[in-house]
């Protein structure tokens, strides 16, 4: 691979060294030796960075670089990733799942239009029973797992995937003009808000709107019902020249439309593996705003 060698070098040495098969180990804290079974029922405390490492069984991952991780219900599945191996290392499209409460995994032998093998992509849960996969960056031609060099150079990604979890079956979403490609972004989906102004609205949404820097708004959220009334946020990543990208995308899922933000003066959302969380219980305002927001509710 031609991009962050050096990076992906030390992440997959990294990787080798505390890898352990049929164990599920948290990213927080040092590793932790295997427990018994009545030790590893305790609960993790996040306040104390506290991690536990549980047993599993059945057929887990190989040791991946950039895959990605997404929890939908009681369910976890780990998509994409390069496998570590100091002889062969490849890129992969396989589909992992792990039943939570039986620290089972299942490789899931999926059907459809399998997104090309990939790494450092996002994948985001979309209601109870789909997954979105975006970006990321993927072998030139769109090799197989099993025929990719270890040599073979890649492209970024732009393209949209479905996965409709009951079915196990791909669906590649035809999106029109697309963002840039990137990859190492971060992405979340979140419900669309719908701006409502009509004679039929409920009194609850008439606000007194006084002139001036931040005018009230209301708004409806649109209910997630797994074929679309969403929005996927894509935030920071790299394109194929490793420049960060300051644009923040949004592919509506109803309408399988992109729209893109323009560049924030003097403000930078570039942004290298981040995080992005939807905030949709919490007014932005009260961000920040300490113990006293809380006491006002």
């Amino acid at each position: 691979m031609s991009k962050r060698d050096d990076y992906e070098s030390s992440s997959e040495m990294d990787a080798m060294s505390h890898a352990s098969d049929h164990h599920i180990r948290s990213a927080a804290g040092s590793p932790v030796p295997p427990q018994t079974p009545s030790a590893t029922s305790a609960t993790a405390n996040l306040s104390g960075l506290v991690c536990n490492v549980h047993r599993t069984t059945g057929r887990e991952p190989h040791p991946l670089v950039g895959a990605t991780t997404t929890i939908l219900g009681d369910k976890m599945y780990v998509f994409g990733g390069r496998k570590i191996s100091k002889s062969r290392p490849t890129l992969t499209s396989d589909l992992y799942e792990l039943d939570l409460p039986r620290r089972h995994w299942s490789k899931i032998e999926t059907k459809g239009d399998v997104p090309p093998p990939r790494y450092f992509h996002s994948v985001c849960a979309l209601g109870d029973n789909k997954l979105v996969c975006y970006g990321g960056m993927s072998p030139e031609g769109g090799p197989t797992a099993q025929n990719e060099s270890p040599d073979a150079q890649v492209s970024v990604m732009s393209d949209v995937h479905i996965y409709d979890i009951p079915s196990h079956t791909w669906t590649r979403i035809s999106t029109g003009e697309a963002p840039q490609g990137r990859y190492a972004h971060c992405a979340a989906i979140l419900p669309s808000g719908a701006v409502f102004a009509s004679s039929n609205a409920p009194l609850s949404a008439i606000h007194h709107n006084p002139s001036g820097d931040q005018p009230n708004t209301g708004s409806i959220g649109v209910e997630l019902d797994g074929r679309g009334g969403a929005e996927m946020i894509v935030v920071g990543g790299q394109d194929s020249g490793n420049h960060y990208i300051e644009q923040i995308s949004v592919f509506n899922l109803r309408s399988l439309k992109w729209t893109s933000t323009k560049p924030i003066g003097g403000r930078s959302c570039g942004a290298y593996r981040s995080v992005v969380t939807p905030l949709v219980s919490m007014e932005s305002t009260k961000v920040g705003a300490g113990h006293e927001a809380s006491m006002d509710d």
